[in-house]
Formats: structure tokens, sequence, C-alpha cells
């Protein structure tokens, strides 16, 4: 059974908050992060507290792009074997 893109993209926005990532510099995360934000598709909420935390969800517009997403995945798990 898999679980929904959405569930995943939670999970994989809360690691990467807790781990280093080797392919993209903070830089360029936070870049990403901030046009997926003025794009509409996340919504960036901030916490004030110490030490600060901040954390990244859905917006309603981009849960729309979920079914995208899951036939993306749907996708690459079928052809991922594929040798070229």
């Amino acid at each position: 059974m898999r679980m929904g893109v959405a569930v995943q993209w939670r999970q994989h926005c809360r690691w990467l908050g807790k781990r280093s990532i080797s392919q993209i510099t903070r830089k360029m995360l936070i870049e990403q992060l901030r046009e997926l934000e003025r794009d509409n598709l996340i919504i960036r909420t901030v916490y004030q507290q110490v030490p600060p935390k901040v954390e990244y969800s859905l917006s309603d517009y981009g849960k729309t792009f979920i079914p995208v997403m899951d036939a993306m995945a749907q996708w690459g798990l079928v052809h991922r074997e594929r040798k070229v």
C-alpha cells in the first residue's frame, strides 16, 4: 500500500529540516521554497520560539497538484526498472 504524495511531501519536508542534503545547497532549497510560496503552492508558517521553527504545508491550490504528482510517482514506479 503506498502513501499519498501529500503525506510523503510532508514527511520529506520534516526530513529536510533535520538532515543535510548533499544534492542541494541550503540557499537553493530556500529559493525553491520561496518560489513555491510565491506561486501559492505552499504555505509558510513561522513560529516565534527559540530555536526558530518554520513549517511548510501544501496550500489548497497546491493540493490540486496532488493527482499529477501521484500519476508521476506511479509512472516512475512502473518504469524504474527500464534500462536506457
